[in-house]
């Protein structure tokens, strides 16, 4: 069962990994590798898939490079968008157009405030195409910590999340836009880290499943829309 921790609480126990002999690389590279499964096992296939990974220049961006180099690994043509290097508009709609699936990097658990320039033009081309989405960690848009989304936020099929849950996914409206939450433990080194080992029951909403085993949150998987063949 994984816990619920605040965004603060979580990036202390990653700086105590880190302290006691992780290196945020190895953090990242387990990070990526269980979104990478969690696109694996739930479509059912790498090889052959269209992929555009939007990164950002946090953590939670190294998360979608790995992700994207593994994926790749396993046969599957990946687009990499970094936001750093400015996003073109005309090309992103192009990979958009044949894409069975986007992964949404951008901005990690200790996003505040709006999505704004080529975050928030991504995020509109993505929505207007209807593309398939997993989060990794949480949608970007989304307030880590409360759940609110001022303005705009991706909105997933389905949230990877790695050693804890942040309360920004189980209220409204960050619940409704992280889709399925699919638990992985992706930050071993990380766990030991933690204030507490189990989600104590006042976080816990009375549909939720084990998260443990990619087993997901909010009442099921729910449909994703079959990848292209």
């Amino acid at each position: 069962m994984h816990p619920v921790l605040t965004p603060e609480e979580m990036r202390l126990a990653d700086l105590r990994a880190v302290a006691a002999g992780t290196p945020v690389e190895v953090l990242m590279e387990r990070a990526g590798r269980a979104v990478a499964w969690s696109i694996r096992r739930r479509l059912g296939r790498a090889a052959g898939l269209r992929v555009v990974v939007a990164c950002g220049t946090g953590n939670n961006g190294g998360d979608g490079l790995v992700a994207a180099r593994v994926l790749r690994g396993w046969g599957a043509r990946v687009d990499v968008v970094p936001l750093a290097e400015g996003v073109d508009p005309v090309a992103l709609e192009r990979r958009l157009d044949r894409a069975d699936l986007f992964v949404d990097a951008m901005y990690g658990t200790g996003f505040r405030g709006e999505l704004a320039g080529d975050a928030r033009l991504v995020h509109e081309r993505v929505a207007a195409r209807g593309v398939p989405v997993v989060a990794v960690d949480i949608p970007s848009g989304v307030d880590g910590g409360t759940g609110e989304v001022r303005g705009a936020a991706v909105r997933a099929d389905w949230t990877v999340v790695f050693v804890a849950t942040k309360p920004g996914l189980w209220f409204e409206p960050g619940r409704s836009h992280a889709g399925a939450v699919d638990g992985r433990p992706g930050r071993a080194g990380v766990q030991q880290q933690l204030p507490f080992r189990q989600r104590p029951e006042r976080h816990r909403p009375a549909e939720a499943g084990d998260a443990r085993g990619g087993q997901p949150h909010h009442g099921g998987c729910g449909p994703v829309r079959r990848a292209r063949r």
